[in-house]
């Protein structure tokens, strides 16, 4: 048992330091990584050209080999910008080998030139290049790079700069400068890791505080009973059903629904059964209306329908087969539960509230005329 727990312990610390990234969330946490990575490369690129063009004009000499270096950058800068600023319009649906690879590209660039500037212009045996050092820490912390990428990167140019050194550098007999790159190259990494580290926190928090809000919305429209739509939401929907019906001249109908002797379930069962056959009822509505139908609780053991492009005679046989399925329940063994119905139309109202008005009264002469039953403009 301690041994599991040790395990457990040691599970814990390793996602604590490395946060681990659900399966659904990998997709959207590329993209993301890949966007915040593509801007940077933007700015960075244009600012380097920029650089490059001063440097290689301006401050080295025509005769100076470093010229050619200058201006190469900024040619390959200006290719990676105008690719960048492509991606920043046309950002890819799906993040592929090619764009990860691509996120390092400026990185990987960074570091080729930083290793040819150290083996062939300014490493005098006793220093390290400042230009080194320079990219060294800034790809570990304006890039976002996951942990083994970087981690081959890192230890790639420090590799390279150890074996190539001595082949370039006669004149160098001690080694001293080698723990000097293996430490630097190490501490740069640790940095792009941490970097890494905090992307992924703050992108779980994200996600996290977006689930929570989703919840809290989804809550703030949904009856707590049911599960249907309470009535704010359902408020909400016949206006924007209303609108869309007289901008595109489409009618739409509206089913109000209410549970026949109710209080007497109450009376009779508690209001733990009569909560029940709410519940019952609501998933009956909801799984038997169209999808492009809407359900909602509208107050008690009434429930409203919304009917989108739908006249009266297709909400009617609508009502009358959602009628027939509560009629038909068994509701757990108890006695058969019925329902009234009543239906109004866009096409004979032309205001919502008096479509609503309209299908309320008609519920209302469905149970003076002994429930159990569908009224419309028929009857």
């Amino acid at each position: 048992m301690r041994d599991v727990k040790t395990k457990k312990d040691i599970i814990g610390l390793i996602h604590k330091i490395i946060p681990p990234l659900p399966k659904e969330h990998r997709a959207d946490f590329a993209f993301q990584r890949f966007h915040i990575n593509n801007k940077r490369i933007f700015i960075i690129s244009v600012l380097l050209l920029f650089e490059q063009l001063v440097y290689g004009f301006f401050v080295s000499s025509p005769a100076e080999p470093l010229r050619n270096i200058y201006l190469f950058s900024a040619f390959l800068m200006l290719l990676v910008g105008i690719l960048s600023g492509y991606f920043l319009l046309n950002k890819p649906l799906k993040i592929r080998f090619m764009h990860k690879f691509y996120e390092m590209s400026l990185g990987i660039f960074g570091m080729a030139m930083a290793l040819i500037r150290f083996l062939f212009f300014e490493f005098d045996g006793l220093r390290i290049p400042t230009i080194y050092i320079a990219v060294l820490y800034g790809v570990a912390v304006i890039f976002i790079f996951p942990y083994l990428p970087g981690f081959l990167l890192y230890s790639l140019l420090s590799s390279a700069i150890i074996l190539l050194i001595p082949r370039y550098h006669y004149n160098v007999q001690s080694l001293h400068y080698i723990a000097d790159i293996i430490s630097n190259g190490l501490i740069a990494w640790l940095v792009s890791a941490i970097n890494y580290a905090n992307f992924v926190k703050n992108f779980l928090y994200k996600k996290e505080i977006e689930s929570v809000n989703k919840i809290l919305e989804e809550r703030s429209i949904r009856d707590g009973l049911t599960g249907l739509y309470n009535r704010r939401k359902m408020d909400e929907v016949l206006k924007e059903t209303a609108a869309r019906a007289e901008r595109y001249d489409t009618p739409f109908a509206i089913i109000t629904m209410d549970i026949d002797f109710f209080k007497r379930i109450n009376d009779s069962y508690g209001h733990d059964t009569g909560d029940s056959v709410l519940q019952e009822v609501a998933a009956i509505l909801e799984e038997n209306i169209r999808e492009v139908d809407i359900c909602g609780r509208w107050g008690g053991e009434e429930f409203l329908i919304i009917c989108p492009e739908t006249d009266m005679f297709h909400a009617a046989q609508i009502a009358e087969r959602l009628r027939y399925l509560i009629m038909a329940n068994p509701f757990r063994g108890r006695k058969t539960i019925t329902s009234s119905f009543g239906i109004a139309s866009s096409e004979e109202f032309p205001d919502l509230e008096q479509v609503l008005k309209a299908s309320d009264t008609r519920l209302y002469e469905a149970k003076v005329r002994g429930r159990n039953r569908v009224v419309s403009d028929s009857d």
